[in-house]
């Protein structure tokens, strides 16, 4: 998980507003924008995971 780190500083830096963020990434003509603090930073929780806890709930996204 190379990005993991990275990706633990915008979620954790975030939330203040001194080091806010907007990721934005421009590939074929195409621009994506990720806002800071946006529910698509929680990765969702595996398959497998609920499968075998079945009362776990899903997170938001």
């Amino acid at each position: 998980m190379l990005g993991a780190p990275r990706l633990i500083d915008l979620k954790r830096l975030n939330r203040e507003d001194w080091f806010r963020k907007d990721i934005v990434h421009t590939a074929d003509g195409e621009t994506w924008t990720l806002p800071a603090n946006d529910l698509r930073y929680i990765m969702p929780v595996p398959q497998t995971v609920l499968d075998f806890n079945p009362d776990m709930p899903q997170y938001e996204r």
